[in-house]
């Protein structure tokens, strides 16, 4: 074989050239030793090469503290029926709409807010706006 100019650089491209890999989606989990809690984000990699143990899926721990349980909450949306930094009137308007069979939620009872506002918005489930309402004026005038 005779080696022209062509020849050398076809030769040496194709000693360089390797095939791509197909990775699956799978392949890029990111892995973690249970022993040396070492994190593998390499794909391909099963057994920690340090420990010989088989590695785990890394769970991502949440940043937040884990939300409290809304199944108490309405589906269909809370909205503000008042919003004020009177405890008094708050305590009142609370008790009103609950024994008016109005749930009533407190904004300072569902969100966690810095620095905390001087105002507290009082919620009522959506679907019961107009009888909360009626309650409020009937009670107030």
């Amino acid at each position: 074989m005779c080696l022209t100019p062509a020849n050398v650089l076809l030769v040496s491209y194709s000693f360089a050239f390797e095939p791509p890999i197909n990775y699956s989606a799978e392949d890029f989990r990111v892995r973690i030793c249970p022993e040396c809690e070492t994190v593998y984000e390499e794909p391909g990699i099963e057994i920690c090469p340090n420990c010989d143990v088989p590695l785990m899926d890394k769970v991502e721990e949440p940043d937040a503290a884990p939300a409290e349980d809304d199944s108490n909450l309405p589906s269909d949306g809370l909205i503000v029926i008042e919003s004020t930094d009177d405890e008094d009137r708050i305590g009142l308007l609370r008790e009103l709409l609950e024994d008016g069979g109005i749930p009533c939620f407190l904004s300072d009872e569902l969100f966690t807010e810095e620095p905390i506002p001087a105002e507290k918005m009082v919620m009522i489930p959506r679907e019961m706006e107009s009888d909360a309402r009626k309650l409020i004026r009937d009670y107030f005038s």
